[in-house]
């Protein structure tokens, strides 16, 4: 909605919009201030769109645990190990970890609760160096926040997901 320091026309709504997070527990509020309008203090035009586009998109990643300043290296050879983020995270069936290893190894990659204890074990196998992408089930997992963390006998990385 148009801010209410523009003089939106359903700013009167804001009372209501800002208590959605106590009711919805993953619902967050990107704020509209700045943004510009239509003459009908309704509807964003292009340049109010994008913007509130591009606030959105950092609370994302912010949400994702994804640093957005961090450069993006491209290379011929894999020469470190890597993690991405479950995707979708949140995740309510499958979902897609994505990882990559710089040479041949053996990988254990295993999901564990908040109080760190394992839950399951996702995968447990030698893998090739290079990029690799798992699906993954976790319809049978209890909706919560919980870490999955690949393992090798160099390197340990751990992300967080969400399960609904």
């Amino acid at each position: 909605m148009v801010h209410e320091d523009q003089g939106g026309s359903l700013a009167s709504m804001n009372k209501i919009v800002a208590q959605l997070p106590e009711i919805i527990p993953n619902a967050h509020i990107i704020s509209s201030s700045g943004c510009s309008d239509k003459d009908d203090n309704i509807h964003f035009d292009a340049a109010g769109y994008r913007e509130l586009g591009k606030r959105y998109g950092e609370k994302m990643l912010s949400l994702l645990e994804y640093d957005a300043n961090a450069p993006i290296l491209h290379s011929e050879s894999n020469t470190t190990y890597s993690l991405s983020t479950v995707y979708p995270n949140p995740v309510d069936s499958y979902g897609q970890i994505d990882f990559s290893l710089p040479k041949a190894t053996h990988v254990k990659l295993k999901l564990y609760n908040t109080a760190g204890q394992e839950v399951t074990q996702i995968l447990n196998k030698p893998c090739t160096s290079g990029h690799h992408s798992i699906s993954y089930d976790f319809a049978s997992v209890p909706h919560g926040v919980y870490y999955y963390r690949l393992e090798t006998n160099e390197k340990m990385l751990s992300k967080k997901v969400l399960i609904q």
